[in-house]
């Protein structure tokens, strides 16, 4: 059975987005993925940052981290 959790991420969207993408914590990449989002960190967090910006979104929760756990 799977498990997943969802984290809102209310500090840094930018230091979020290293973390998730570490090679190391995700192997190679190969474990994450997105949803209208591209995988390039500096590119998902450009389009993450405009749409907040278009829809005056600036404070509170920056983005939501999924993390799913299989057996």
């Amino acid at each position: 059975m799977a498990y997943v959790k969802r984290i809102p991420i209310k500090t840094s969207l930018k230091n979020s987005l290293k973390y998730i993408l570490n090679p190391s914590k995700n192997e190679e990449g190969f474990l994450v993925s997105g949803s209208n989002c591209p995988i390039n960190g500096s590119l998902a967090y450009k389009i993450m940052e405009k749409t907040k910006e278009e829809y005056n979104k600036k404070d509170q929760i920056q983005g939501i981290h999924f993390i799913q756990s299989f057996r």
